[in-house]
Parts: structure tokens; sequence; C-alpha cells
């Protein structure tokens, strides 16, 4: 059995990941801003899930919830971290909330997660065709060297932030998954002890992309 914590657990692809993690038999550590529809989503789940009360924009959130996560693990480690929580355009949120839930929530949660990983550990973000889509229309040529050269430094990458936001037409949403994807080499680079990676899930019919035009479901079919 391994144990697995996932930001964003209580809804959408974070609760499809939750839900097929658990009954593939391991523990699951499901992170949610909100107390009540994550209890509601361990309901779903039954077995092998446990609730983590963690808003991803908070220090103080996510030092409570690693704490608790150490309390819960007895000894034991964590074999991955899921960086899932996000937010977007349809969330109602500016482009400070963008940046603070997509880049600093997932930094936020690994400095305070890392120390609990098993060695090697895993921790994988959750980025978007939005991150490759902002570079590809970025004309700010320092900006695009900090963002995809693979040697960017955690200040330089949010150097990026305020003046990338100009090119963006998804008002920082891209920016922050390019900008992500920038923090996940910077983590491969600095901790070649663990893994690390990024994925784009697709157009997924969330409650954040299906009033534009998604409709890929959250869980595949799973195989007989």
């Amino acid at each position: 059995m391994k144990h697995i914590f996932v930001t964003g657990g209580n809804d959408g692809i974070g609760f499809a990941l939750c839900k097929q993690l658990a009954a593939d038999g391991h523990f699951v550590y499901l992170g949610s801003r909100s107390a009540e529809k994550g209890v509601a989503a361990v309901a779903a789940i039954g077995a092998n899930a446990t609730l983590v009360v963690c808003d991803v924009t908070s220090d103080s959130s996510v030092a409570a919830a690693a704490a608790a996560v150490q309390g819960m693990l007895g000894g034991a480690k964590l074999y991955g971290i899921v960086n899932n929580a996000g937010t977007g355009l349809a969330h109602g949120g500016g482009a400070e909330l963008i940046f603070n839930t997509n880049l600093h929530g997932p930094k936020r949660v690994t400095d305070a997660f890392l120390p609990l990983l098993d060695t090697p550990g895993r921790v994988v973000m959750v980025g978007s065709g939005a991150g490759p889509g902002y570079i590809k229309g970025c004309t700010d040529a320092a900006i695009k060297r900090v963002l995809i050269g693979g040697d960017a430094t955690w200040d330089e990458i949010v150097g990026t932030l305020d003046a990338g936001v100009a090119h963006d037409r998804m008002q920082g949403y891209g920016l922050s998954k390019a900008a992500l994807c920038a923090y996940t080499m910077l983590l491969a680079r600095t901790h070649p002890q663990h893994v690390f990676g990024i994925c784009s899930p697709g157009f997924i019919a969330t409650k954040m992309a299906a009033q534009y035009g998604a409709k890929k479901p959250c869980a595949a079919p799973r195989r007989a």
C-alpha cells in the first residue's frame, strides 16, 4: 500500500484520481480546502482515504496539513505528492489569485511535504496545454528563456509574472502553468533523489472547463 497526498481531491480530476488510487489499494490523503466537501468526497470513496483540510493559498493551512499527515503516517513515508489544486477564469479570480493557487500553492505544498517523502519519492504537478500555448504566444524573449531554458531560479520564475501577464489572453492562467513547468524543472535539478513530473490531463469536463466546451470525462473507463 502506497501513501499519497493529493491536493484539490474533493472534486474533478483530483477526486477521480483519489478514487482510482484508493480502488487500486493505495491510501490517499485527500486534500480539500473545504472540510464539508472533503468529508463528502471521502465518504464517496469509502476505504483507503482520509480528509486533510488544506488551502494551498495559505502558508498556515499547508503547514497544518503537513503536520497532520506526518502524525497520521506514524513514522511511515509518503510515496507521492500530487499538486492538483488549481484555479482559472471560471472561478472568477484575477491573476493574483491564479498565481497564488497555481504556482505558489504547489511550492508551498512541496516545501512542506518534501520531508515526508520516501526516497525516491514522486511529485506530480497537474499542468495544462495552456502553458505551452502561453509560450507560443509570448513575444518577450527574456520571459521565454526563463520559462523554457531549464535552468531558472525560483526568483527568476516569479520575476516573469508581473510583466508576463500582459502576454496572456487567459489573465495569467497560461503563464501560471508555464511557470509551474519551469518550477518542476527546477525541482528536478535541485532534488535529484526524487522524481518530479508535470502532466497535462487534457480538456476535461470539470467545473473549471466544462463551460468552455470540454467534454472529456474525469475518469476513463477502466480496463478489464
